[in-house]
């Protein structure tokens, strides 16, 4: 599992602009484009696999059974994805949205208003693709349930994969269950100091952190625009 290495995003931006050429903005491309475009939306699979094959030699892994491409604005490149692998598996993250929209905010200095229609995008897209999916295809795991008891959790989605959840891997993330994602390096090491680390889970601190920075107002107006997804998931 990569950490949001983005190439499925890279890729369809890609295609998307070669068939528009010059157009586009890109610096050259004054014929064929479309041609050209076809020609790297066939090529993708594939290239994309070879990158994967490169970094499981990199970190020295054998007999890789799952690759898998993580990143938050997937939601764009949904339809892309699923052409180029039409047998891939799903695991869906969904968390309460205005603790979403608090994570939103903070990561891009933006107004929690602003952050919401934020949201709403990108989870309509997802939310309008999972209905292609079979059961096979899709597992759907709340943040919260992950957070509150990541052993289960691991252990539940290890099985819908069908592999064994070695005591290493365990071991590992009672570690970095403890500190916040964008800290951990390529390595798997953490930049900062971890002592105490298991006393104190920052995600915990996240859940709900709605009723700590948004208004009464915002918060009334918030759960009322986003009823029907938090009927559905909770």
């Amino acid at each position: 599992m990569t950490n949001e290495t983005g190439v499925c995003l890279q890729l369809h931006n890609l295609i998307l602009k070669a068939a528009q050429g010059r157009v586009a903005g890109t610096p050259f491309g004054k014929e064929y484009c479309e041609l050209w475009s076809s020609q790297l939306n066939v090529a993708a699979p594939q290239v994309i696999r070879d990158y994967y094959h490169r970094i499981a030699t990199l970190e020295q892994r054998q007999n890789v059974i799952y690759w898998g491409d993580k990143h938050p604005h997937n939601d764009t490149c949904l339809l892309s994805i699923q052409r180029w692998f039409p047998h891939a598996r799903y695991i869906y993250v969904v968390r309460d949205p205005r603790d979403v929209v608090c994570s939103i905010s903070q990561m891009n200095s933006w107004g929690h208003e602003r952050s919401f229609k934020e949201w709403q995008r990108i989870s309509s897209n997802y939310e309008h693709f999972i209905y292609s999916l079979t059961k096979f295809q899709l597992y759907i795991l709340r943040y919260e349930d992950l957070v509150l008891d990541h052993v289960a959790k691991i252990k539940e989605l290890f099985g819908w994969l069908n592999l064994d959840v070695p005591d290493r891997v365990l071991d590992s993330i009672a570690t970095l269950i403890n500190v916040q994602a964008h800290s951990i390096n390529r390595n798997m090491e953490v930049s900062g100091n971890l002592s105490g680390a298991k006393n104190h889970n920052p995600q915990k601190s996240s859940l709900s952190r709605w009723k700590r920075e948004l208004t009464q107002e915002q918060a009334k107006l918030f759960e009322l625009e986003a009823a029907e997804y938090l009927s559905k998931y909770y």
